[in-house]
């Protein structure tokens, strides 16, 4: 029998990496950006891109489930969706399928396009809101990004009791970003880092600039996020230093969570 499951419907860059962690604070087994039907079935909960292209399908599938609908302000939005797909070199996305398929599939463009992905933005949140019109009771709408970052709403939604601790709240560029910056320390090529990392060389040179860079502690621990992206980075450091244990080494982070990061970072 299937069984009913828990997912984050809103758009990448609404704060879905956040719901993801607070939904595994609440007990649930959650994937961000799941690339599989397999990965859906085997854990409680499923947020991210490829679950907002497709809740309607994953509504008929999984029939009792709860939908959590991350919502942002829509300059914002716009703003680190900029930020975020710059940092991408058109050539990886052309030779993933996968993320060709979704990006046209939502947005319409593989590139960032401020008014195509407006446009998207608005059909998604109609979507979302038009097949959920009659059933008010499985959807949660919630702008974690603008203020909804705290546990009451979520935990009624459930029906789960509220945690005693701070509700999650993570960026992923932001790790995204320390774990290149940390590259930068180690390597120092930037566009061996950039072929690493399958960001653009432009935008590992500007973080060579930043001030993030001039202050980074090489001694510190790193914020690894829960998304796909930074395991996939991580990934590409073991093969550039030869294996685990050197990457770990490096880059100074305990061998079993590179490799628990690298293991969440799922083949795309």
């Amino acid at each position: 029998m299937t069984r009913a499951k828990t997912f984050g419907i809103g758009l990448s860059r609404t704060g879905t990496t956040s719901l993801t962690l607070a939904l595994e604070a609440l007990g649930l087994s959650a994937v961000h950006f799941p690339t599989t039907m397999k990965q859906i079935e085997e854990h409680d909960a499923a947020t991210d891109t490829p679950v907002a292209a497709s809740f309607q399908s994953l509504d008929s599938r999984f029939p009792g489930s709860k939908f959590i609908y991350t919502v942002r302000d829509l300059p914002e939005w716009l703003e680190s969706c900029r930020r975020f797909w710059g940092k991408r070199q058109r050539s990886h996305f052309a030779q993933n399928p996968f993320i060709v398929k979704l990006q046209r599939q939502l947005y319409g463009a593989i590139d960032f396009d401020p008014e195509r992905f407006a446009d998207a933005y608005a059909r998604h949140d109609a979507q979302v809101r038009g097949h959920f019109a009659e059933r008010p009771g499985d959807l949660l709408v919630i702008d974690i990004c603008g203020g909804d970052a705290r546990w009451q709403p979520l935990c009624e939604f459930l029906g789960v009791d509220v945690p005693a601790i701070p509700f999650p709240s993570t960026n992923a560029s932001r790790s995204v970003d320390g774990v290149l910056v940390r590259l930068l320390h180690v390597i120092g090529d930037s566009k061996q880092i950039a072929a690493i990392a399958g960001v653009s060389h432009r935008y590992v040179e500007n973080l060579r600039t930043s001030q993030a860079f001039r202050d980074h502690d090489r001694d510190a621990s790193l914020t690894l996020d829960v998304g796909w992206e930074v395991g996939r980075i991580l990934a590409g450091a073991c093969s550039y230093f030869g294996d685990a244990d050197t990457a770990a080494q490096k880059l100074g982070i305990p061998k079993s969570e590179l490799m628990n990061t690298v293991k969440r970072g799922r083949p795309l």
